[in-house]
């Protein structure tokens, strides 16, 4: 599950947290980064994550990655997004 708040500033912050979709444990070290940008950062023991992006327009794409699962690329819409990832 990925879960992720929006402001309407220029600088943007988008909060989560990645799960397993089988067993639904938090996964630790998972990739988060802005699609075409060198702007990321990995999730915590928890599976939490927080990603400041500044002077950036919606809509734009997070890539989530990490080794044993599949790729994901979520398209950020609106300032109160929630996507499941499975």
């Amino acid at each position: 599950m990925f879960a992720s708040k929006i402001g309407f500033a220029q600088d943007i912050k988008i909060s989560g947290t990645i799960t397993d979709a089988v067993t639904n444990e938090p996964v630790n070290g998972a990739s988060i980064t802005v699609k075409g940008t060198l702007v990321g950062t990995t999730t915590n023991n928890n599976g939490k994550f927080e990603l400041a992006v500044a002077k950036l327009k919606l809509p734009f794409t997070i890539v989530v990655s990490s080794i044993s699962y599949e790729e994901k690329e979520i398209q950020i819409d609106n300032s109160s997004q929630i996507v499941n990832l499975s």
